[in-house]
């Protein structure tokens, strides 16, 4: 956040000034020169009595107004920086590892659920399936049996710690078509419809 405050100085301040190709240019000039042909000297050249032309007091203005918006930008970016300072310390993610390696110390061949990591500590947003706990801890998890059968399965918790696996409950399929059946598999693919729309998401693992 910090360094987009000189970005943005830079960019208002090359907003008020003249390109070179203009500087050249009578209609560009900041301060108008008059001529004078009175009994004082002809040809002599003064400045405007009003001191300032409205162009020129517009640009004055202008400028300070710039200066403002830039002290506003530069306040704004480091209160952004400080909170996000703040949140590194809740969401910290060498804090998670360390929790999550002494964890795998304890159960270093257990059957642990393949999910994604916390969102503070490696967003899937980002990494897609990167960010999935077979993935991301593969070098310090060689034994681990992701999605194994079984007694007492495991699965991290937010915290890093491992946690048995409870069935959460989402939605129900509908009724089967098979009396006393619901749903018969047998070797081609059976899809039960569910009584609720779900997004996209890995719901459940053979």
């Amino acid at each position: 956040m910090a360094d987009s405050v000189p970005v943005f100085a830079l960019t208002l301040g090359l907003a008020y000034r003249l390109p070179l190709e203009r500087r050249s240019d009578p209609t560009g000039a900041r301060r108008l020169l008059v001529l004078d042909r009175s009994e004082s000297g002809p040809g002599a050249l003064e400045a405007p009595r009003e001191g300032r032309t409205p162009a020129v007091r517009r640009t004055f203005w202008a400028r300070r107004a710039s200066v403002a918006v830039v002290v506003v930008y530069a306040l704004s970016a480091m209160i952004t920086s400080f909170r996000i300072a703040g949140l590194a310390e809740v969401y910290s993610a060498k804090e998670w590892f360390a929790t999550v390696r002494s964890q795998l110390a304890l159960h270093p061949t257990a059957s642990i659920f393949d999910s994604y990591l916390p969102a503070g500590v490696f967003p899937a947003a980002y990494f897609g399936e990167d960010a999935k706990a077979s993935r991301a801890l593969a070098p310090i998890a060689r034994h681990v049996r992701w999605d194994a059968p079984a007694e007492h399965p495991l699965i991290f918790d937010p915290t890093g710690h491992l946690r048995p696996v409870e069935v959460g409950h989402a939605t129900t399929a509908a009724p089967g078509p098979v009396s006393g059946c619901g749903y018969l598999v047998g070797r081609k693919p059976v899809v039960a419809p569910l009584q609720q729309r779900l997004f996209a998401w890995e719901w459940g693992s053979p």
